[in-house]
């Protein structure tokens, strides 16, 4: 059995191309000028031939998805610059502008440089829409996935509010997609910091007559001389503590300046 991969031009078709007649293909538009300026745009089938005295197809201009994923920073109201990666898909197409903006959206299409224009285009209306709608929200709750889903709503409503009277729209309903929110280290190490600050908490939940104990850590931790025991038994620690808080009370100053610390990083009081 014989398949064609594209079909035939049919007799009738073949007629209307010797006739002068024009055929846009799906997904594209034709661009005619008239008189030396913008007349109209021809949608996807087949039209009658132009004037030759005045009018002229000047562009055969393809509809399709553009897509740009760039990396941009924002910073949280808390003070931490985190990096986001979003994914925009789009559209131009200078047909659906609204009529004070055609003639802007046709000499956007006829730009030799078109991506790279329509590329920077977006790419400022998401930088802008980040630093709206983000900056209010502290590094913990950038990293929600409620926080998430409301900003990719809100900036695919922002690019569609700006672009759509110019003929570029936004793809639904996945159009805009954060793909990443990735904090820094500074962040980081705070975060880690809380929450092991956390799990004293709730050890002094289940454990109050311990509560003495697990401030003094809490205080001696942000003390510049200190040495770190990484994997030390919390109990032995405590003991010690005890040991020494059980004492007279009557304790000299060493002699030779201030001594180092002891803190185990990884105990859970």
């Amino acid at each position: 059995m014989y398949f064609q991969t594209q079909q035939r031009p049919t007799i009738k078709q073949n007629l209307l191309r010797k006739i002068g007649q024009i055929k846009i293909e799906n997904y594209h538009l034709g661009i005619v000028e008239r008189d030396g300026k913008f007349g109209y745009f021809l949608k996807p089938g087949w039209h009658p031939s132009l004037n030759r005295w005045h009018e002229r197809l000047i562009a055969i201009f393809p509809i399709k998805t553009r897509t740009i994923s760039p990396v941009l920073k924002i910073q949280s109201s808390d003070g931490y610059t985190f990096r986001v990666r979003i994914s925009v898909e789009f559209t131009f197409d200078p047909s659906r502008a609204i009529k004070n903006k055609r003639i802007e959206a046709v000499s956007l299409a006829l730009n030799r440089d078109l991506d790279n224009a329509l590329r920077q285009m977006v790419l400022r209306s998401v930088d802008y829409s980040l630093l709206k709608y983000a900056g209010g929200y502290s590094g913990e709750q950038l990293l929600s996935g409620n926080i998430r889903g409301l900003l990719t709503r809100n900036i695919r409503q922002h690019l569609q509010t700006v672009h759509s009277d110019m003929g570029l729209l936004i793809r639904p309903p996945q159009g805009v997609i954060i793909e990443n929110i990735s904090p820094p280290a500074s962040f980081c190490a705070n975060h880690h910091k809380n929450y092991i600050r956390q799990q004293a908490i709730e050890q002094l939940q289940n454990n109050p007559d311990t509560a003495f104990q697990v401030l003094l850590l809490e205080i001696l931790e942000k003390q510049p001389n200190y040495v770190s025991l990484n994997g030390a038994n919390s109990n032995m620690l405590l003991q010690i503590i005890n040991e020494v808080f059980s004492s007279n009370g009557n304790h000299k100053k060493r002699e030779g300046g201030a001594q180092p610390i002891i803190i185990d990083h990884n105990s859970r009081y």
